[in-house]
């Protein structure tokens, strides 16, 4: 059996500036569930080295599935993605 997986996000948040939006509340990519190689939240804009998040996030996934028995199977992806100011 053979499966492709696709996956996309987009956000915005509408405000004046990052800093007006909580941090709690901003856009952070990375990790496991969304840009995966990518440390958890570490892709986003920066403040003194740290993520700081963004107001605008985008990311794409493409994962192609290969079962060869019922145990046994494989996966190969591709991810691109950022959070942006």
């Amino acid at each position: 059996t053979t499966v492709l997986a696709l996956r996309g996000a987009l956000g915005s948040i509408t405000a004046a500036s990052t800093r007006d939006v909580p941090a709690d509340l901003r856009f952070y990519a990375g990790g496991g569930s969304s840009v995966r190689g990518y440390g958890y939240q570490d892709l986003s804009p920066r403040r003194s080295g740290e993520p700081f998040g963004g107001r605008s996030l985008v990311e794409l996934s493409s994962e192609l599935r290969f079962k060869f028995t019922e145990t046994i199977g494989a996966a190969t992806f591709v991810d691109a993605g950022n959070a942006y100011d």
